[in-house]
C-alpha cells in the first residue's frame, strides 16, 4: 500500500512538472527572443555612438581647418558673420610667387575666399550630419532602454 501511495505521489509530481515546465517553455522562448532583441538594439546603439564621434570629430576638424585658413589669411568676419575681408595682400603672391601689383592678383583672394567658403561649407555639412547622428543616438538609446 506504501508504494501504491509513491507511485501516486510520483505520479502527480510528473503531472505538476510537466504542467509547469509546458508553461514555462514559452516563457524562456520569449526571454531568449528578448535577450537577442536587445542583445541587437545595443548594438545598434554602439554603431550610432562610434558614427555620432566621427561625425563630432569631422566638425571639429573642420572647424580647426576654418580657424587656421583665418590665422593664414588674417580674415576678419562682420559682425553677424555673414562676410568677410581680407585684410592685407601679401607683397609675393602664395598662388603664382609673383610680386602683388595692384589688381592683378586677383586669383589670390579668388582662392582665398573659396578655400574660406569651402571650409565653412565643411562645417556647415560636419554639424548637420552630427545633429543627425545625434537624434539617432538618441532615439536608440530609447529604444534600447523601453
Amino acid at each position: 500500500e506504501a508504494a501504491k501511495k509513491i507511485d501516486a505521489i510520483e505520479a502527480e509530481l510528473n503531472n505538476i512538472y510537466t504542467d509547469l515546465e509546458s508553461e514555462l517553455t514559452p516563457i524562456r522562448l520569449q526571454l531568449k527572443e528578448e535577450t537577442s532583441l536587445l542583445h541587437l538594439e545595443t548594438s545598434e546603439l554602439q554603431n550610432l555612438e562610434t558614427q555620432c564621434y566621427r561625425s563630432d570629430l569631422s566638425l571639429s576638424s573642420a572647424s580647426e581647418n576654418l580657424k587656421s585658413l583665418q590665422e593664414k589669411y588674417g580674415i576678419v568676419y562682420a559682425a553677424d558673420l555673414s562676410s568677410f575681408t581680407i585684410p592685407e595682400t601679401p607683397s609675393i603672391c602664395p598662388t603664382c610667387s609673383q610680386p602683388m601689383v595692384g589688381d592683378s592678383h586677383d586669383h589670390y583672394v579668388e582662392e582665398v575666399k573659396k578655400n574660406v567658403l569651402d571650409a565653412e561649407s565643411m562645417i556647415e555639412s560636419a554639424a548637420g550630419r552630427l545633429r543627425i547622428d545625434q537624434g539617432k543616438v538618441a532615439r536608440q538609446k530609447t529604444s534600447v532602454h523601453t
